[in-house]
């Protein structure tokens, strides 16, 4: 996990800087800068994708002064055990499954159009990109250092089903297809009572 989650990390940080330096040469005021890196930091935590949280963490750090601690490094540190367990328990006493299907759904389509934007649509290599953001989902849903509340967690853990019904779906699509058309919509009860027995 840590040599993949590391390369990870460093894109998201390479893209914290990049949105930095445009931000720069756009706004003269370095603290309008920092402002608006943080504002969109915040956009990115409201997101059920395990990328857009570790982009969340390296926004918050690029707003900072360069010598501060990178709180996105602190994915790649083991996580707290008691931290881990405490988090999934209020994970899965949350109750408000059905708010979150929309959000799931919408976030597993956001996915599959990143990955095509980004590796194209050839339909083995964007289902291969859709897998691994769902182990990346799976990996960080109940890290320590991921800034989200639980509605949120639970979210990311219910779009590791999203995720991978549509890898399952586009490897089933033509190569000259354009993709499936409608997202899937996993119910998070499902999510948690698999997932319950890893929370003990």
């Amino acid at each position: 996990m840590t040599s993949r989650l590391s390369g990870v990390v460093s894109q998201a940080r390479a893209e914290a800087r990049a949105r930095r330096e445009e931000l720069g040469a756009q706004l003269a005021n370095p603290g309008a800068v920092a402002d608006r890196l943080r504002e969109e930091a915040a956009a990115a935590a409201e997101s059920p994708l395990a990328y857009d949280q570790i982009l969340s963490l390296a926004l918050r750090d690029a707003a900072e002064p360069p010598d501060s601690t990178a709180a996105a490094l602190k994915l790649l540190a083991p996580p707290d055990p008691i931290e881990q367990l405490a988090l999934r328990r209020e994970v899965f006493t949350w109750t408000g499954a059905d708010v979150l299907d929309l959000d799931v759904r919408m976030a597993a389509a956001h996915e599959a159009r990143r990955g095509a934007s980004r590796i194209g649509r050839d339909p083995a290599t964007l289902a291969l990109y859709l897998r691994r953001a769902a182990v990346l989902n799976r990996e960080l849903w109940d890290h320590p250092a991921i800034d989200a509340d639980p509605p949120r967690r639970a979210a990311m853990l219910a779009a590791v089903e999203a995720l991978e019904t549509w890898a399952d779906r586009i490897e089933r699509v033509p190569p000259d297809a354009a993709g499936p058309r409608r997202s899937p919509s996993p119910r998070l009860t499902l999510v948690q009572s698999e997932h319950r027995g890893d929370a003990r």
